[in-house]
């Protein structure tokens, strides 16, 4: 069944990263800039300049609002199917299929779906203290995103490579520089943003030889972080296909807390490793606290908040209740307003389209 129900995964990449028309966004003094999905997030949003976040956020979210029936219904596709799927092979729930791969019990789920919801105070302080580090009267989405030092760290994709061989040397020689001749001699990472590029970062799974990588290097210092993330899913790849025999080689068989070690394990040396080689220097402390913090809120609170709207959406469907655009975006729009709570000044209408910037 895998070829014939990839097709609406298949169309909402077309849709998103062939067809989807994103309007530059347009900074204080004037001047335009595009607006590309690239790594770590789209261009613009982490701009210094709040006039250039915003207006790159709010064209990226309108993308997205401008063919929303068209992803709804690609998305939709996808519910019904996984749906069918759970029933026609014995779960009690999409939720049960989903998590019996990697041997996790539902509970687990809900374990920290709700650690989540009782932790959600934390945020509202680090919104808090945000606002008031940017100086600002209200805090927006779009700030969430906003810089804590004017003096950006630009970091090209060799300094990167460099910075992250620095950082993994108690790995021994050996790693570092089969890591290092991957990302530059063999050409693992397909990193130059172009148009009508896929979204996000990825490596190639198990097998695959070399374990290549496809993201929009945006010579930042989070898509460096992102970079170091995504060699060491490719180290783990190598070494698992050189090393383990082809029987246990497969990515589905492992969970993604072992998956996605490596690859988190890669971002925390680097930045512990800059961390004290830049110590004396405060403002590429200020944004590598802003890489940190980056991170968090990606893995920390959106991912939760996507993973209640999926429950949410699975639920209903599996209840055999019908749904429309207008209700996978009130129902994002809902998650949202509980998670901001009153510490942000939302913008609804564009928050509930985050669901389709994330399928």
């Amino acid at each position: 069944l895998a070829d014939p129900f990839s097709g609406a995964g298949t169309t909402y990449r077309e849709l998103t990263n062939a067809d989807l028309r994103v309007a530059d966004a347009v900074d204080s003094q004037g001047r335009h800039h595009p607006v590309r999905d690239a790594t770590p997030a789209p261009t613009g949003i982490q701009s210094a300049d709040r006039t250039h976040r915003r207006t790159a956020w709010q064209n990226f979210a309108d993308s997205h609002l401008a063919i929303q029936n068209s992803l709804a219904g690609t998305y939709l596709t996808v519910v019904k199917q996984h749906v069918f799927l759970a029933k026609v092979r014995g779960y009690n729930s999409v939720l049960e299929m989903m998590l019996a791969s990697s041997n996790l019990p539902v509970a687990v789920f809900h374990n920290v779906i709700n650690t989540f919801k009782r932790e959600l105070p934390l945020w509202h302080r680090y919104w808090a203290v945000k606002r008031k580090a940017l100086g600002v009267d209200a805090l927006h989405p779009y700030d969430i995103y906003a810089p804590l030092t004017n003096s950006v760290p630009h970091v090209p994709y060799q300094q990167a490579v460099d910075w992250i061989g620095e950082a993994l040397q108690p790995l021994g020689e050996p790693y570092v520089n089969a890591l290092q001749r991957g990302a530059l001699d063999e050409r693992w990472v397909d990193y130059a943003p172009t148009a009508g590029k896929m979204g996000g970062a990825a490596a190639t799974p198990f097998g695959v030889i070399p374990p290549f990588i496809y993201m929009s290097y945006d010579e930042s210092l989070m898509s460096a972080s992102v970079l170091a993330h995504e060699l060491g899913h490719s180290m783990h790849f190598q070494l698992n296909t050189e090393l383990q025999p082809h029987v246990y080689r497969n990515y589905q068989i492992m969970s993604a807390s072992v998956v996605e070690t490596a690859s988190n394990f890669h971002q925390a040396m680097l930045r512990a490793y800059l961390q004290s080689a830049k110590q004396t220097d405060r403002s590429f402390t200020l944004a590598l606290i802003d890489e940190a913090m980056f991170n968090f809120h990606r893995y920390f609170f959106i991912m939760p908040t996507l993973a209640r709207f999926e429950l949410a959406v699975y639920g209903r469907v599996e209840a055999g209740q019908s749904l429309t655009v207008n209700d996978l975006n009130q129902t994002m729009s809902d998650l949202f307003a509980e998670g901001y709570g009153d510490t942000l000044a939302d913008d609804p209408t564009r928050t509930a389209i985050t669901w389709a910037q994330f399928m």
